[in-house]
């Protein structure tokens, strides 16, 4: 499913996705500052980055939301010398655990156990449950020693970051028949989770990135004797401008970037964000869309194909992509006037899948 969709439930310190904008306030901290707030003890020396060896910072930008994204993933692991998670909202004892569990100190069962335990509010049993991305990921680092590098905003500045929860808002008003009104509250949403979540989130990640590596090379000081170091980087797929920031800050690293799927295909909603990240028109039509995509998304397809996010952005669009403003302004005052969400698409000559054979169909697939 889309990273917006995946998440439009539960979540903030577990995963908190989306994009940031210029001219927001982001609580900067150092790397060391974030050690010492995290009450862990910063390495005693650091070393210079002369020294450093030779970086090369490899992208895999996804969805993340299903186990079927994970076969590129481990063969990249396998051969990065560190990775580098995205991991928003981690404070040192989760740091601690997840080193553990790369260096095979906890098992996969007991890392899983305590994680989820403590995140259960977060939704974090579900994003990590057996056949999702992150339950994929964790498997494939357990016992891997696999050295980590953490770049993402820690729990203490994750304050900044808006709450996606908020789409809920947008998409309630739309099947409570108020559909211009969501429509406002959609844009205003989305503008807000780009200018913190992706612009300011990858603002602070950018502004602490050099440090950070200082520091991956005083816990790890073997690494230092690389002469050349690949770095795996596992973001989102809204993240894109991250790579390109972090190309200008490293000018003489090789950065490298991939999708996990070719060609890619970004939901409506993501559609929507991404041309407010990069300053473009966003018509009404696409923000109709991109909710009612949205509540497809949740209340339908992601039922069908819960652990192939792909199949679901593909049959989101195939689905909105034919329907006019007018159609889905019909659609949701249907709702809204007592219409369940499926008899009001019906009405509104709207063809849903109701079995995988039928999903399977609508996308293409054999």
């Amino acid at each position: 499913m889309s990273d917006f969709a995946s998440r439009a439930i539960a979540q903030r310190p577990v995963s908190a996705f989306l994009p940031g904008a210029s001219g927001i306030t982001t609580a900067k901290i150092s790397a060391t500052n974030y050690l010492i707030c995290m009450q862990e003890k910063p390495p005693e020396k650091t070393i210079e980055q002369e020294r450093w060896p030779e970086l090369s910072f490899r992208f895999l930008l996804s969805t993340h939301g299903s186990g079927r994204e994970i076969r590129k993933f481990e063969k990249l692991l396998e051969k990065a010398d560190v990775y580098a998670p995205e991991f928003v909202g981690l404070d040192a004892e989760d740091r601690i655990e997840i080193r553990k569990l790369s260096d095979n100190k906890v098992t996969l069962e007991e890392f899983l156990d305590k994680f989820t335990s403590k995140y259960e509010k977060y939704g974090a049993k579900k994003i990590f449950g057996a056949g999702r991305f992150f339950y994929e990921m964790v498997r494939s680092l357990a016992g891997s020693k696999k050295p980590l590098m953490f770049i993402d905003m820690p729990k203490e500045s994750i304050e900044s970051l808006a709450d996606i929860r908020k789409l809920n808002d947008a998409a309630k008003q739309f099947e409570g028949g108020k559909f211009e009104q969501s429509l406002i509250n959609l844009r205003k949403i989305l503008q807000d989770l780009v200018n913190k979540n992706v612009i300011g989130r990858e603002r602070f990640i950018v502004e602490n990135l050099k440090e950070n590596a200082g520091e991956l090379f005083a816990t790890y000081p073997e690494l230092i004797l690389k002469k050349r170091l690949q770095i795996l980087i596992t973001f989102g797929s809204i993240h894109t401008t991250l790579y390109h920031d972090i190309k200008r800050t490293f000018p003489k690293a090789d950065v490298s970037r991939e999708f996990n799927f070719m060609p890619y295909i970004y939901a409506t909603v993501h559609e929507a964000a991404r041309k407010l990240m990069f300053g473009k028109p966003l018509e009404e039509e696409t923000l109709a869309r991109a909710i009612l995509g949205l509540i497809l998304i949740i209340r339908i397809l992601q039922k069908l194909q819960p652990n192939d996010s792909e199949a679901v952005a593909l049959a989101e669009r195939k689905i909105v992509s034919k329907l006019t403003i007018a159609e889905i302004k019909t659609i949701s005052q249907r709702i809204g006037s007592g219409t369940p969400l499926e008899k009001a698409l019906k009405e509104g000559n709207v063809a849903l899948p109701a079995t995988e054979e039928e999903f399977n169909k609508l996308i293409g697939r054999g």
